[in-house]
This record gives structure tokens, sequence and C-alpha cells, in this order.
């Protein structure tokens, strides 16, 4: 997986992505990514593929519209997650953004997906 990670903070399957933004379409505010982390000689990284019972992160639809996070989504997920995954899910205009938290910094993520 590290030569098709190439630097990424996430490695995302379709299936995760799409289940994910189908699920904030259909109105659910907030909901768990599951996954697992991984660790190779360039570090730590997360693999969303929505299966399993580890929750890596948390997906959530902000209610102004967009992808970044408001202050509400990052207390949500501040109280569940000091390490994991944030995906913002716009369902309006069919967009999401990732980001990670890392001791409790959030940054945008650099992802890449895979089949």
């Amino acid at each position: 997986m590290s030569g098709i990670r190439a630097g990424a903070d996430v490695v995302m399957t379709s299936v995760a992505v799409e289940t994910l933004v189908s699920a904030a379409e259909d109105g659910v505010g907030c909901a768990w990514i599951l996954g697992r982390v991984e660790n190779d000689g360039s570090g730590r990284y997360y693999v969303m593929d929505g299966r399993g019972d580890v929750r890596i992160g948390m997906s959530a639809v902000c209610d102004e519209g967009g992808t970044d996070p408001d202050d509400g989504i990052l207390s949500l997920f501040g109280e569940s997650f000091r390490d994991g995954v944030l995906m913002v899910v716009d369902p309006y205009a069919g967009e999401f953004a990732l980001y990670v938290s890392e001791g409790g910094d959030v940054r945008k993520a650099v992802a890449v997906m895979s089949e």
C-alpha cells in the first residue's frame, strides 16, 4: 500500500466515500468513518474502507453548507477523536473535504482513492 499511498494521510475506497456522501444526501448529519490505521516507512496513515468496527473518524454536514468544518463540527469531532479523519460533506454541492487531526490539531488531509 505504501507505493500507492505516496505520502497521503488518507487512503479511501470509492465504496466508503459513496456510502458517506449518500448518507449525507439522505439527511444523516453525522456518521462514523470505519477503517484502520496503518504505518509504513513513511509514517502513519488512515484507510477508509467502510468495513469493520474500528472508528477512525467522523463524517459531518455543516449546517451552513460548504466543506469547511464549523465550530460545532470541530467540537463534536474533538470530543470523540484526538487523532483521526474528519470528512465534511456538502450534500447540496456534491462535494466533500477531508481533514486529519494529530494531537487535536486539525489540518487538511492529502488523500488518494484506491479500488
